[in-house]
């Protein structure tokens, strides 16, 4: 069985994550774009990344970004989202 990250610190790396990509998570969730469960599993998916230091890095070397790094467990849901 795989060992999920602590729930605190990867909520905070999604909603980074989205913010660095230009994903308002929220407005998604109020347009009806995303759903609660979608944001819930995104963050489980998170939660379960083999790379969160590589994660961490990344956005200390990003305020905004065209694409999601390519080893981001959510990376098609960014994509997705950032298409519109």
């Amino acid at each position: 069985m795989q060992t999920l990250g602590d729930l605190r610190t990867h909520f905070w790396k999604t909603v980074s994550m989205g913010k660095t990509c230009g994903v308002d998570l929220q407005a998604a969730i109020r347009e009806g774009i995303l759903t609660e469960a979608d944001y819930a599993d995104a963050i489980t998916r998170c939660r379960g990344c083999p790379e969160p230091e590589s994660c961490r890095k990344w956005l200390l070397d990003h305020d905004r970004a065209d694409a999601p790094p390519e080893f981001c467990t959510n990376r098609a849901l960014w994509t997705e989202l950032m298409a519109g």
